[in-house]
């Protein structure tokens, strides 16, 4: 049990961690968004802006996703105890 509050533990880090770099990589999609809305940035620099973005927002999701299943896990075993 001790093994899974340690992953759980660190999982809520890299979480946390993750979502900081979300909210820089919104910030800075939106001003690319922005400057290709005005015809100051190229139809490719946009996109490569919006794919690093919407991978970012995929990695963030699948780490909440790791959380969620270990603390149903976490749940299960407390309950058997």
């Amino acid at each position: 049990m001790q093994g899974l509050l340690l992953r759980h533990r660190l999982l809520l880090e890299e979480l946390d961690h993750l979502e900081s770099l979300h909210r820089v990589e919104a910030q800075i999609f939106a001003i690319r968004e922005d400057e290709y809305q005005r015809q100051e940035r190229a139809p490719s620099d946009f996109l490569q802006a919006k794919r690093t973005f919407l991978l970012q927002k995929k990695a963030l999701r699948d780490k909440a996703g790791q959380l969620q299943l270990l603390e149903l896990e976490i749940l299960a075993i407390a309950h058997l105890k």
